[in-house]
């Protein structure tokens, strides 16, 4: 069902997911960039803000810890995707022998794209946008009648 926390919880996290991206496409400039990444950053904030803010967000509006839980899982969902979507795509162009290593070079891209990415701007973007998303949307499901 449609409520206003799920609305600006995917709203507000698809923002964030924007903000990732515009952040982390100058630091992949060195590495092969992983296709479709401005749609999994905002593809990933929409479902991650619908899904996990909007659905455990309660009327005590106290959302901050939920808040910084939903930002970090947008920056796992969003670096596992896109290292899953570069390991199928080395696979397709025959990269990796077998299906085991589609599956572990897909981590290892995830795992690459984590270190490279691991800068003081990205992480208090994550830190700063699940304190802010979280308190806004904890007010809004306080003070806004269902």
């Amino acid at each position: 069902m449609i409520n206003e926390t799920r609305l600006l919880g995917a709203l507000f996290f698809a923002a964030v997911g924007g903000a990732f991206f515009w952040l982390a496409n100058p630091l992949l400039a060195t590495v092969r960039p992983p296709i479709f990444f401005e749609v999994i950053c905002v593809g990933s904030g929409l479902a991650v803000g619908w899904v996990l803010i909007g659905r455990r967000e309660d009327k005590s509006g106290v959302g901050i810890g939920q808040g910084l839980t939903t930002s970090l899982a947008l920056a796992v969902v969003i670096l596992l995707t896109s290292g899953s979507f570069n390991a199928m795509r080395d696979a397709m162009q025959f990269r990796t022998g077998e299906p085991m290593g589609t599956i572990a070079a897909a981590f290892e891209k995830s795992a690459e794209y984590f270190f490279i990415l691991a800068t003081p701007e990205i992480v208090g973007l994550i830190f700063v946008s699940g304190i802010v998303g979280g308190g806004l949307i904890g007010l809004m499901s306080r003070y806004l009648p269902d």
